[in-house]
């Protein structure tokens, strides 16, 4: 699996939909575009698939991450195996964000489904929320789209970021 090279793909396909969207949409909007989006680039994928939460052994309900990225044919991403996409809008990404995609990491396990019982890797994409109106002589501006790609370790219940945009490189 080519990490670096899906997150640059999600983020140009983040950039179009900014590009022609801006801010001010709700995640629901910007989940559907997205969709359009990964259609079009031939991704494979599952909307807001039910995965089961388990309390000592038992189900106790369900969630539904906005998408699990499927194996696909995709030029250059080398994907085998399955990762959830998370979508946020807001002003950053915050570490509730990334406790509800550990969350989600930590259920796929448990569930019968051995699609998502495989599932271990996870991608938060946010888009900013609000666009930055300022003077032209203004320099800083916050990036219109951040993505965390996570990997979660199950024998030691942590995540581990794997690769970030925009990073300290860009």
């Amino acid at each position: 699996m080519k990490i670096k090279k899906i997150c640059q793909d999600l983020l140009e396909m983040a950039k179009n939909i900014y590009s022609e969207l801006g801010g001010g949409f709700n995640e629901t909007v910007n989940q559907n575009a997205l969709a359009i989006e990964l259609r079009e680039n031939k991704i494979n994928y599952l909307k807001e698939v039910n995965i089961e939460i388990f309390y000592k052994g038992n189900s106790i309900g369900t969630d539904r991450p906005d998408f699990v990225l499927l194996a696909s044919k995709k030029k250059d991403w080398n994907l085998t195996e399955p990762i959830v996409l998370e979508t946020k809008v807001s002003s950053k990404l915050t570490n509730d964000n990334r406790q509800q995609l550990k969350s989600y990491l930590k259920s796929f396990p448990h569930n019968k489904n051995s699609l998502l019982k495989s599932i271990n890797k996870g991608i938060l994409l946010n888009f900013l929320k609000t666009e930055d109106f300022k003077n032209k002589d203004e320099e800083s501006e916050k990036p219109k789209i951040e993505i965390e790609f996570w990997s979660y370790v199950r024998d030691s219940n942590e995540m581990e970021i794997k690769f970030k945009l925009p990073n300290s490189d860009d």
